[in-house]
């Protein structure tokens, strides 16, 4: 389960090594996948992994496969059971900062969700549903599938996120939170 997160975080790595490339933009955040996380949400990352998709270096890094021989043993086998690459199937990856040691990843992608949770279940996560979602949880790890998202992190930040997007309407992050993304300029 950790490998999901794992696998968000190397994006992410992969992302700030391109961007130092590439020059800045006005960060427009979304606001759909802003709702998503928690009010307590302390902190944000946002990659474009669509857009990085297309710059040289990333090609390069993407070309080597250089990933910890455990994790790359995992990529091979996701790949294999369910058809999903991440270099090629991630459009979008926000990672919020929920406590001291909390992460929560939404992660925009090509999937079939069918092949995802048949291959949690041949894992042997535990699945629940919580308000009419399944989440898969390992120790204390979890993820959930909704729509074109990829829901992980700790298991309290998922649920939240599952309630977040119950809410009519959602409750937004914390104002000066927001704002401060909003100033973030070139």
């Amino acid at each position: 389960m950790k490998w999901i997160v794992g696998v968000s975080l190397a994006a992410a790595f992969v992302g700030m090594a391109a961007t130092m490339t590439m020059p800045a933009q006005t960060i427009t955040p979304d606001q759909a996948i802003l709702r998503v996380f928690p009010p307590e949400t302390e902190g944000i990352v946002f990659f474009d992994v669509a857009a990085l998709r297309n710059a040289p270096l990333v090609q390069e890094v993407l070309a080597q496969r250089v990933f910890p021989p455990r994790l790359a043993d995992r990529l091979r086998e996701l790949e294999a059971e369910t058809g999903f690459k991440p270099e090629r199937d991630v459009d979008r990856v926000t990672v919020g900062r929920l406590g001291a040691r909390a992460m929560l990843a939404i992660v925009e992608a090509r999937y079939d969700k069918f092949k995802f949770e048949q291959f949690l279940n041949d894992k042997g996560l535990q699945s629940e549903a919580h308000m009419g979602r399944t989440v898969y949880s390992h120790e204390k790890s979890a993820v959930s599938f909704i729509d074109n998202l990829i829901v992980a992190g700790n298991k309290d930040g998922v649920t939240k996120a599952i309630e977040q997007l119950s809410l009519p309407g959602g409750v937004l992050l914390r104002s000066d939170l927001v704002n401060t993304i909003r100033t973030i300029e070139s």
